[in-house]
Parts: C-alpha cells; sequence; structure tokens
C-alpha cells in the first residue's frame, strides 16, 4: 500500500484533539490537585503513576469481573493507592482513558527528570 494512502486515512485533528484534551488533564492534575513534579517524584517513584494508568485503561470487563494478571493479581491490585482516591467508575469510558493518559505522562515526566539527574551525576 502506497504511503500516500496510509497518510490520507490518517486523522490529525482527532489525535491533536485528543493530544489537547490529555494535556488538559495533565494540567489540572498540577494545578488543581496539586501533583506537581516535586510530588510525584517523592510519592510516587515505584511505579505507581504507571500502575495507576493501566488501571484506567483496561477495558470495563476486566474492571468488573477481576480477571486475573500474573504480576499483580486481579485488575484492582494495579490500583495502588488508597481506595478513596479510586474514581474511576465516575467516569465514563473516555474520560478514564483520558486520565489514564495524563497518568502516564506524568510517569514518563518523572522518568524523564530521574534520567536527567542520572545522566547529570554520570558527566
Amino acid at each position: 500500500m502506497p504511503r500516500k494512502t496510509l497518510l490520507s486515512d490518517f486523522d490529525r485533528g482527532t489525535m491533536e484533539d485528543v493530544l489537547a484534551m490529555v494535556a488538559r488533564e495533565r494540567l489540572r492534575q498540577v494545578e488543581v490537585e496539586g501533583f506537581t513534579a516535586a510530588h510525584d517524584d517523592q510519592v510516587n517513584a515505584n511505579g505507581e503513576l504507571a500502575r495507576a494508568a493501566a488501571a484506567y485503561a483496561v477495558p470495563d470487563i476486566v474492571q468488573h469481573f477481576g480477571c486475573r494478571d500474573d504480576d499483580y493479581g486481579t485488575q484492582d491490585e494495579l490500583w495502588p493507592w488508597d481506595d478513596a482516591w479510586d474514581k474511576r467508575e465516575k467516569h465514563n469510558r473516555f474520560r478514564q482513558l483520558e486520565i489514564a493518559c495524563a497518568l502516564l505522562i506524568a510517569e514518563l515526566e518523572r522518568e524523564h527528570r530521574k534520567r536527567g539527574l542520572e545522566l547529570a551525576r554520570e558527566g
């Protein structure tokens, strides 16, 4: 299949809309919830953000029936924080995915900062 055909099927507008929504959610997490870089570096240094993102991202069927996963047990065991912070059920599927992406970005940001510190120590 020619590359031109593949690119013509790509909906840049949809991608940009979705990325903007995820960016707004990430900013909300920082500005409204107070989940700053310093907070994430201190409190979420053991993969908690990635686990929460995974918990938000798994399909509803897994959320409701607790399907097994070899590494973490049931899907509920993915959730890294106190149950009071678990708001997955109050959101529709689209919003769950939006939050999952923003949490994953927070984890990427944390790893990026960590990598920068490690490189600075080596340099």
